[in-house]
Protein backbone atom coordinates (compact mmCIF):
# COMPACT_ATOMS: atom_id res chain seq x y z
CA UNK A 1 0.00 0.00 0.00
CA UNK A 2 3.14 2.34 0.75
CA UNK A 3 4.16 1.69 -2.78
CA UNK A 4 1.66 2.41 -4.61
CA UNK A 5 -0.20 5.53 -2.83
CA UNK A 6 2.79 6.53 -0.75
CA UNK A 7 1.47 9.35 1.46
CA UNK A 8 -1.24 10.28 -0.25
CA UNK A 9 -3.43 9.02 2.43
CA UNK A 10 -7.06 10.35 0.68
CA UNK A 11 -6.19 7.69 -2.38
CA UNK A 12 -5.60 4.96 0.14
CA UNK A 13 -8.80 5.54 2.07
CA UNK A 14 -10.97 5.82 -1.21
CA UNK A 15 -9.55 2.45 -2.61
CA UNK A 16 -10.32 0.77 1.15
CA UNK A 17 -13.89 2.32 0.67
CA UNK A 18 -13.96 1.08 -2.61
CA UNK A 19 -12.97 -2.41 -1.47
CA UNK A 20 -14.96 -2.55 1.47
CA UNK A 21 -18.56 -1.17 0.39
CA UNK A 22 -19.41 -3.63 -2.39
CA UNK A 23 -18.41 -6.69 -0.05
CA UNK A 24 -21.22 -5.65 2.34
CA UNK A 25 -23.47 -4.39 -0.49
CA UNK A 26 -23.33 -7.89 -2.69
CA UNK A 27 -22.82 -10.57 -0.02
CA UNK A 28 -24.75 -9.38 3.30
CA UNK A 29 -25.34 -12.47 4.38
CA UNK A 30 -21.66 -14.13 4.50
CA UNK A 31 -20.44 -10.18 5.93
CA UNK A 32 -22.12 -11.17 8.87
CA UNK A 33 -21.55 -14.44 9.27
CA UNK A 34 -17.86 -13.64 9.10
CA UNK A 35 -18.32 -10.75 11.89
CA UNK A 36 -20.40 -13.42 14.23
CA UNK A 37 -17.67 -16.13 13.50
CA UNK A 38 -14.74 -13.40 14.46
CA UNK A 39 -16.93 -12.18 17.67
CA UNK A 40 -16.78 -16.11 19.03
CA UNK A 41 -13.25 -15.79 18.86
CA UNK A 42 -13.19 -13.82 22.29
CA UNK A 43 -16.38 -14.97 24.00
CA UNK A 44 -16.12 -18.88 23.45
CA UNK A 45 -14.87 -21.24 24.29
CA UNK A 46 -12.33 -19.48 26.08
CA UNK A 47 -11.16 -15.84 25.80
CA UNK A 48 -7.63 -15.54 24.14
CA UNK A 49 -6.93 -11.93 25.91
CA UNK A 50 -5.52 -14.17 28.66
CA UNK A 51 -2.58 -16.30 27.36
CA UNK A 52 -1.71 -19.54 29.82
CA UNK A 53 1.61 -20.00 27.97
CA UNK A 54 4.38 -21.70 29.47
CA UNK A 55 7.33 -20.26 26.96
CA UNK A 56 7.12 -16.71 25.62
CA UNK A 57 9.53 -16.58 22.79
CA UNK A 58 10.61 -13.48 22.11
CA UNK A 59 12.69 -13.09 19.19
CA UNK A 60 10.57 -13.24 16.66
CA UNK A 61 8.49 -10.44 17.98
CA UNK A 62 11.67 -8.63 17.29
CA UNK A 63 11.96 -9.31 14.17
CA UNK A 64 8.85 -8.44 13.17
CA UNK A 65 9.00 -5.22 14.22
CA UNK A 66 12.85 -4.61 12.59
CA UNK A 67 11.41 -3.85 9.39
CA UNK A 68 8.91 -0.91 10.28
CA UNK A 69 11.87 0.62 12.14
CA UNK A 70 13.49 1.09 9.40
CA UNK A 71 11.02 3.04 7.05
CA UNK A 72 12.45 6.30 5.76
CA UNK A 73 10.62 8.40 8.05
CA UNK A 74 11.59 6.52 11.11
CA UNK A 75 15.38 6.94 9.68
CA UNK A 76 14.98 10.15 9.15
CA UNK A 77 13.45 10.99 12.87
CA UNK A 78 16.87 8.69 14.02
CA UNK A 79 19.09 10.56 12.56
CA UNK A 80 18.19 14.22 14.79
CA UNK A 81 16.79 12.27 17.21
CA UNK A 82 19.07 9.80 19.64
CA UNK A 83 17.22 8.19 21.98
CA UNK A 84 15.46 6.85 19.11
CA UNK A 85 18.33 5.54 17.37
CA UNK A 86 19.70 3.78 20.12
CA UNK A 87 16.06 2.09 20.64
CA UNK A 88 16.08 1.17 16.68
CA UNK A 89 19.54 -0.32 17.94
CA UNK A 90 18.56 -2.43 20.62
CA UNK A 91 15.47 -3.89 18.93
CA UNK A 92 17.50 -5.10 16.16
CA UNK A 93 19.98 -6.60 18.91
CA UNK A 94 16.91 -8.88 20.52
CA UNK A 95 16.17 -9.52 17.21
CA UNK A 96 19.43 -11.82 17.21
CA UNK A 97 19.65 -12.61 20.73
CA UNK A 98 16.37 -11.58 23.06
CA UNK A 99 15.85 -13.93 25.96
CA UNK A 100 12.95 -16.67 26.58
CA UNK A 101 10.33 -16.16 29.01
CA UNK A 102 8.93 -18.32 31.04
CA UNK A 103 5.53 -17.71 32.62
CA UNK A 104 5.39 -19.15 36.04
CA UNK A 105 2.58 -22.09 36.28
CA UNK A 106 0.69 -20.28 38.80
CA UNK A 107 0.42 -17.58 36.71
CA UNK A 108 -0.22 -20.20 33.94
CA UNK A 109 -3.31 -21.90 36.41
CA UNK A 110 -4.75 -18.72 37.15
CA UNK A 111 -5.02 -17.17 33.39
CA UNK A 112 -6.79 -20.22 32.14
CA UNK A 113 -9.37 -20.39 34.48
CA UNK A 114 -9.95 -16.47 33.50
CA UNK A 115 -10.17 -17.23 30.04
CA UNK A 116 -12.78 -20.06 30.37
CA UNK A 117 -14.78 -18.83 33.17
CA UNK A 118 -15.01 -15.60 30.98
CA UNK A 119 -18.06 -15.91 29.38
CA UNK A 120 -20.24 -17.49 31.70
CA UNK A 121 -19.57 -15.03 34.50
CA UNK A 122 -20.09 -12.07 32.36
CA UNK A 123 -23.29 -13.77 31.07
CA UNK A 124 -24.67 -14.23 34.94
CA UNK A 125 -23.24 -10.65 35.83
CA UNK A 126 -25.36 -9.31 32.80
CA UNK A 127 -28.39 -11.05 34.04
CA UNK A 128 -27.96 -10.69 37.20
CA UNK A 129 -28.07 -6.69 36.01
CA UNK A 130 -31.07 -6.67 34.10
CA UNK A 131 -32.72 -8.01 37.51
CA UNK A 132 -30.58 -5.52 39.80
CA UNK A 133 -32.30 -2.60 37.26
CA UNK A 134 -35.52 -4.13 36.96
CA UNK A 135 -35.65 -4.62 40.46
CA UNK A 136 -34.59 -0.90 41.44
CA UNK A 137 -35.91 -0.38 45.07
CA UNK A 138 -34.82 -4.35 46.24
CA UNK A 139 -31.45 -3.43 44.30
CA UNK A 140 -30.48 -0.01 44.82
CA UNK A 141 -26.95 -0.93 46.26
CA UNK A 142 -25.95 -2.56 43.76
CA UNK A 143 -27.19 -0.26 40.74
CA UNK A 144 -23.60 1.49 40.24
CA UNK A 145 -21.30 -1.85 40.74
CA UNK A 146 -24.35 -3.57 37.69
CA UNK A 147 -23.63 -0.35 35.50
CA UNK A 148 -19.59 -0.64 35.79
CA UNK A 149 -19.85 -4.39 34.35
CA UNK A 150 -22.74 -3.16 31.78
CA UNK A 151 -20.19 -0.64 30.65
CA UNK A 152 -17.12 -3.14 30.90
CA UNK A 153 -18.66 -5.45 28.66
CA UNK A 154 -20.11 -3.05 25.85
CA UNK A 155 -16.15 -1.36 25.67
CA UNK A 156 -14.94 -5.16 25.33
CA UNK A 157 -17.59 -6.28 22.83
CA UNK A 158 -17.42 -2.45 21.30
CA UNK A 159 -13.60 -3.15 20.58
CA UNK A 160 -14.54 -6.60 19.48
CA UNK A 161 -17.17 -5.49 16.80
CA UNK A 162 -15.32 -2.81 15.37
CA UNK A 163 -12.15 -5.33 14.85
CA UNK A 164 -14.48 -7.97 13.49
CA UNK A 165 -15.97 -5.55 10.92
CA UNK A 166 -12.61 -4.13 9.87
CA UNK A 167 -10.21 -7.05 10.20
CA UNK A 168 -9.89 -10.06 12.00
CA UNK A 169 -9.57 -11.33 15.91
CA UNK A 170 -7.37 -14.00 13.98
CA UNK A 171 -4.76 -11.30 14.20
CA UNK A 172 -3.97 -11.91 18.07
CA UNK A 173 -2.46 -8.70 19.34
CA UNK A 174 -6.03 -7.37 18.48
CA UNK A 175 -7.32 -9.05 21.61
CA UNK A 176 -4.53 -9.02 23.86
CA UNK A 177 -4.44 -5.30 23.93
CA UNK A 178 -8.07 -5.50 25.60
CA UNK A 179 -6.35 -8.06 28.40
CA UNK A 180 -6.46 -5.23 30.92
CA UNK A 181 -10.09 -4.43 30.48
CA UNK A 182 -10.91 -7.98 30.23
CA UNK A 183 -9.39 -8.38 33.45
CA UNK A 184 -11.10 -5.54 34.93
CA UNK A 185 -14.66 -6.64 33.91
CA UNK A 186 -14.47 -9.91 34.80
CA UNK A 187 -12.94 -8.90 37.99
CA UNK A 188 -16.22 -6.59 38.64
CA UNK A 189 -18.62 -9.00 37.39
CA UNK A 190 -17.17 -11.87 39.90
CA UNK A 191 -17.65 -9.03 42.35
CA UNK A 192 -21.02 -7.97 41.42
CA UNK A 193 -22.31 -11.58 41.61
CA UNK A 194 -20.78 -12.19 44.67
CA UNK A 195 -22.40 -9.10 46.60
CA UNK A 196 -25.62 -10.58 45.15
CA UNK A 197 -25.63 -13.60 46.80
CA UNK A 198 -24.72 -11.99 49.94
CA UNK A 199 -27.48 -9.57 49.80
CA UNK A 200 -29.84 -12.91 48.46
CA UNK A 201 -28.35 -14.62 51.54
CA UNK A 202 -28.85 -12.19 53.95
CA UNK A 203 -32.04 -10.92 52.65
CA UNK A 204 -33.61 -14.47 53.38
CA UNK A 205 -32.17 -14.78 56.91
CA UNK A 206 -33.91 -11.77 57.32
CA UNK A 207 -33.22 -9.16 60.30
CA UNK A 208 -31.26 -10.21 63.10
Amino acid sequence: MRREFGSNVSALCAFYRYYYWPTWQRRPLPALQKVARQLSIYYFPGCPAYVPMKIWPLMDVYERAVPSLEVGEYREIAQSFPPFSDFIRRTKSLAQNAPVTEQPRLIRVALTALAFSYSSSVLLALILSAVIFWRRTRWQRLRWLAGLVLFGCAYNAAGCLEVAIANSLDVHRYITVQMYATLLTQSLALWLILEFALDVRQHRRGPV
